[in-house]
C-alpha cells in the first residue's frame, strides 16, 4: 500500500505541475500561425509537386522586423557610446539600453562639431553619423513600423519625494532629460516618438526603452477621446 500511495502522490504532483504550467501559459498568434499552417500542409490529403518541400508554401509574413531593427539600434549604441548595456524582453519586441548619462549626452551633442569635422574620417566623423542613423532606425523606413524612444533618467530617490525635499535638484534633472529630447527632436526624430521621465535608480545613469509605436485604437463603437 505504501508504494501505491507514493505512486499516487507523485502522479498528483506531476498533474498539478502541468495544470499550473497550462494556467500560466500564453498564446502567441504570430508564432503559432506558421506552425499550424505547416502541420496542416504536412497532414493534409493533398500532395505537393515533386521536388517541392512543404516549407515552400507561401506563408504570410508574421513579424514586423522588431528583432532586426532592435539589433541595429543596439549595435549603433554599442559602436558609438561607451558603457552601453542592452537587454531585450522575452518576446524580443522591446529593448532597454542603460548607459552613463555623460556618455549619452556627449554622443548626441553636436554643438562643438562643424560641418567640416562631421564629414572627415575618425572619431568625430563616426560621431556625426550616430544621430542620422538613429533617426532612420526609429522611423524604420524600410518596414514602415516606427519605434518609440522613452528616456528615464535615474535619480537617487523617488521623484515624488524629491518634490518637497529637493525641488531644485528635481528641476535640474527634469531640464536635463528634456534637453536630450529637444536635441533628438531637432535632429529629426518626431516628438510623438519621444518620451522622458525620472525614475529611482543609480545616479548618473539613464535607461532608454525602445518599442514599436502602436497608436491608440478605440474599442469598437467607441470614438477617440471618449472616456473608458
Amino acid at each position: 500500500m505504501a508504494n501505491q500511495y507514493l505512486s499516487l502522490s507523485l502522479f498528483l504532483m506531476l498533474l498539478s505541475f502541468f495544470i499550473i504550467m497550462n494556467g500560466n501559459s500564453g498564446f502567441d498568434d504570430t508564432k503559432a500561425r506558421p506552425v499550424m499552417q505547416s502541420l496542416s500542409l504536412a497532414f493534409s490529403n493533398t500532395t505537393t509537386e515533386q521536388g517541392q518541400a512543404p516549407l515552400d508554401e507561401i506563408v504570410p509574413e508574421t513579424h514586423h522586423g522588431e528583432g532586426e531593427t532592435l539589433e541595429r539600434i543596439e549595435s549603433l549604441f554599442s559602436a558609438h557610446i561607451p558603457g552601453v548595456q542592452a537587454k531585450r524582453n522575452r518576446l524580443g519586441n522591446m529593448m532597454r539600453i542603460r548607459m552613463p548619462v555623460r556618455s549619452f549626452e556627449t554622443g548626441i551633442d553636436f554643438s562643438g562639431l562643424s560641418s567640416e569635422n562631421e564629414n572627415k574620417q575618425g572619431s568625430e566623423g563616426e560621431r556625426g553619423k550616430f544621430l542620422p542613423m538613429l533617426v532612420a532606425l526609429l522611423q524604420s523606413q524600410s518596414s514602415g513600423v516606427p519605434y518609440r524612444m522613452d528616456m528615464l533618467l535615474d535619480v537617487p530617490d523617488d521623484p515624488v519625494s524629491l518634490i518637497e525635499r529637493s525641488p531644485a535638484f528635481l528641476s535640474e534633472k527634469t531640464a536635463l532629460v528634456s534637453s536630450f529630447a529637444n536635441s533628438l527632436q531637432s535632429a529629426g526624430i518626431p516628438g510623438p516618438l519621444l518620451g522622458t521621465g525620472l525614475q529611482k535608480g543609480e545616479n548618473g545613469f539613464i535607461d532608454i526603452f525602445f518599442r514599436r509605436d502602436e497608436p491608440y485604437e478605440p474599442a469598437p463603437g467607441q470614438e477617440k477621446g471618449e472616456p473608458l
